[in-house]
């Protein structure tokens, strides 16, 4: 499995970051892969699983993740794709 820390292609949108208590993810899909998504906290740990692993289409292809329950603070979303794996930053926030 490739390794990359950043989506170096841009393939990838994560919004809005920060968050509050939904986020949603896009990315476009060159041909029909597998796809998890996972949530892990700064120690590490895997907090929530945004989107179990399942077959996904070629193509354009959008979830919305439920973070309500989460705690304020910075977290890593793990995108496991075929043989690639990106990670990217979410900052959740609350407003009072």
């Amino acid at each position: 499995m490739k390794h990359q820390p950043e989506d170096p292609a841009g393939s990838i949108l994560l919004y809005p970051n920060p968050a509050g208590d939904k986020v949603s993810l896009q990315m476009e899909l060159p041909e029909e892969e597998l796809v998890r998504i996972d949530l892990f906290n700064v120690a590490g740990s895997l907090v929530q699983t945004i989107q179990p692993q399942q077959a996904v289409r070629k193509g354009y292809y959008q979830v919305n993740g439920d973070i309500s329950g989460l705690a304020v603070g910075m977290y890593w979303v793990v995108v496991q794709s075929g043989e690639k794996l990106i990670v990217k930053p979410l900052v959740i926030t609350r407003r009072n």
